[in-house]
């Protein structure tokens, strides 16, 4: 198989240092080091599923705790794909709430007790099918019962695909004024993929907040176009759809418009080896953050791409998003981190917003942030 040989011959490669070359799960990270990586307001969550239980290492600034609680590990995966389906939907069931409430208690429960009152925001390692959801859409554990809310009420969120990844990523925010590109698929359609006439808005508005940004649309939105962007800016945002190749995960791609002698995508393999300059890379797109399962807890997708490639932060997609919603929560993604926000918080305040016009997971919970800055 053409991918199984691709595959080998990067494994040959030697091993350095560099995250252009090297895996980010890789190198084990040690609790010490984890500790002096985190923040004092910031707490690290990475979870194991085991035998009838799961456990969860929570990590902090000056504490650790190993947790180990008995669940149906073999009925769980069902009731994650469950939620996974129905939140990827407009029309929620009647036993919807029940459902994350449930999850919420096998999943959050435990590991809450033993988080900090000073800590606010969250950077969790799921495993496995966990990676399928989004923890900030769960309830708080007691919910219904002291009117708690969700998770995003009291946290902000990231995601690693490991906790050896922090060796390769640095805390900080975006810079007030950094130097911003914008490309959109636009009206354009590519093979069997549609135009996606929603992204120029959603692209028009924040170049309206941001007149410095680069905004390059529709045929003008070239392979070689994304490829340069990620060379050259430090915040990327591309609106178009990803492709996600179960069977061979190194050629997924995102879509870009046909042009002369250049492929109308960006692949993985390719992305790989590009030594991006661009710190967020946010994805607007369908499913980028979706990916193949491989070894350990890891998943080939582009967001750990892009991260591996040197990208300090990813936003991407769980599921094909809503054009309107879209273009709401990453106009106001946009505008936080501006004032000093860490891309996480300015997510939360992001989903929060979009939240109150439009209530249901489908619309704001599909957007996750896949590293830290």
């Amino acid at each position: 198989m053409l991918e199984a040989r691709f595959a080998l011959a990067r494994q040959q490669k030697a091993v350095t240092g560099s995250r252009v070359t090297q895996p980010l799960a890789l190198l084990p990270i040690s609790l010490a080091a984890t500790q002096a990586s985190l923040p004092w307001h910031t707490a690290l969550i990475e979870y194991a599923i085991l035998d009838h239980a799961l456990a969860a290492f929570v990590v902090t600034r000056n504490s650790a705790s190993e947790l180990h609680w008995p669940v149906d590990t073999a009925a769980l995966p069902a009731k994650i794909q469950w939620l996974r389906v129905k939140m990827a939907s407009a029309k929620q069931p009647v036993e919807f709430a029940e459902r994350l409430a449930d999850a919420s208690e096998i999943l959050l429960a435990p590991v809450l007790k033993v988080v900090p009152a000073r800590v606010d925001e969250l950077i969790l390692v799921p495993t496995e099918y966990l990676l399928s959801i989004p923890f900030e859409a769960l309830p708080l554990p007691g919910a219904a019962s002291n009117k708690a809310g969700l998770l995003i009420d009291r946290f902000a969120v990231a995601y690693l695909p490991s906790a050896s990844t922090l060796q390769f990523l640095r805390f900080g925010p975006p810079a007030a004024s950094p130097d911003l590109f914008l490309g959109a698929l636009g009206d354009v359609s590519v093979e069997d993929w549609p135009s996606l006439p929603g992204t120029l808005e959603e692209t028009e508005k924040i170049q309206a907040l941001f007149p410095f940004a680069r905004r390059i649309t529709g045929t003008a939105f070239t392979h070689d176009v994304a490829v340069d962007s990620l060379l050259r800016y430090s915040e990327v945002h591309f609106a178009t759809h990803g492709i996600l190749d179960a069977q061979s995960p190194l050629f997924s791609a995102l879509v870009t418009a046909p042009a002369p002698g250049q492929a109308a995508r960006l692949s993985l393999y390719e992305v790989m080896d590009i030594r991006v300059k661009s710190r967020l890379v946010i994805l607007s797109a369908c499913e980028t953050d979706r990916g193949q399962l491989s070894g350990g807890d890891e998943i080939v997708g582009l967001t750990r791409i892009f991260l591996q490639a040197g990208a300090e932060s990813v936003v991407s997609s769980l599921w094909k998003v809503d054009d309107q919603a879209t273009a709401l929560l990453t106009e106001a993604l946009h505008t936080h981190p501006r004032s000093g926000e860490s891309t996480s918080v300015a997510l939360r305040h992001a989903q929060l917003e979009t939240r109150r016009k439009f209530a249901q997971p489908f619309y704001w919970a599909a957007f996750i942030e896949t590293g830290v800055r």
